[in-house]
């Protein structure tokens, strides 16, 4: 009787066995669409980051800028795409060639020290140094005017398009000219740095009235207001955009 137990139990444990091997087989391909399912998934997501890449992480880390007015600043960039200065001052970049500052203004890439540049110069005309010069150029739009004055204009280099202007406009809250109309008042085609060219106006008002905008050396479009210094009474040029 003992005997027979031991096989029954032997029995037994045989179609345990079996039986359980049969469930984890039928598991198998469960599982093995579970584990591919997640392998799938992450190529789908890799795929979609490569396709939607921010612009902004072509643009460059580090970029001098140079404002109207001759200031400069460099400015790093943070990975949320703007940029921000020394001064915690934050610079919106268009992806073209404006930063434009949290406080409204506008900045421009600086330009390399080897780019080809052209300075202009501006001085109250000498009577005397015209009667030397007869080859100048020169353009009134005050004739007879007893508060006109007239002011010389050179330059270092030759410019092309120069354009004297009839400006309006005003100051904003940081000091900028926002000009609101501009009217071409004297041409030229060209200008070298051996000419001289004399304008005769009157230069009166807050706002500047008169102002001038060439081609320079280096291809670029330059705009700048005339007015006269508060200081010396010299008169000066001032970039504006």
């Amino acid at each position: 009787m003992k005997y027979q137990k031991m096989i029954f139990f032997g029995l037994a444990l045989s179609l345990t066995l079996a039986l359980s091997a049969c469930e984890a087989s039928s598991r198998e391909p469960d599982l093995a669409q579970q584990s591919t399912a997640p392998v799938e998934q992450i190529i789908d997501t890799s795929e979609q980051t490569t396709a939607t890449l921010p612009t902004s992480q072509f643009w460059d880390d580090v970029v001098e800028l140079v404002n109207p007015t001759g200031d400069t600043t460099t400015v790093y960039k943070l990975d949320d795409g703007r940029y921000l200065d020394r001064m915690d001052r934050f610079f919106t970049y268009d992806g073209v060639e404006n930063w434009t500052c949290d406080d409204g203004s506008i900045w421009n890439r600086k330009p390399d020290a080897t780019a080809a540049t052209t300075n202009v110069y501006a001085e109250f005309a000498i009577e005397r140094l015209l009667a030397q010069r007869p080859d100048h150029f020169f353009f009134s739009d005050a004739a007879g005017n007893e508060y006109a004055s007239k002011v010389v204009l050179s330059f270092d280099t030759t410019i092309t398009n120069f354009r004297f202007l009839q400006l309006e406009g005003n100051f904003d809250q940081a000091g900028e000219f926002l000009c609101t109309d501009m009217q071409v008042l004297y041409s030229r085609d060209e200008i070298t740095e051996n000419d001289l060219m004399v304008v005769e106006t009157v230069l009166e008002g807050l706002a500047p009235n008169r102002g001038i905008s060439f081609v320079d050396a280096g291809g670029n479009t330059r705009y700048y207001y005339l007015t006269v210094s508060g200081e010396d009474n010299v008169p000066l040029l001032t970039p504006f955009q």
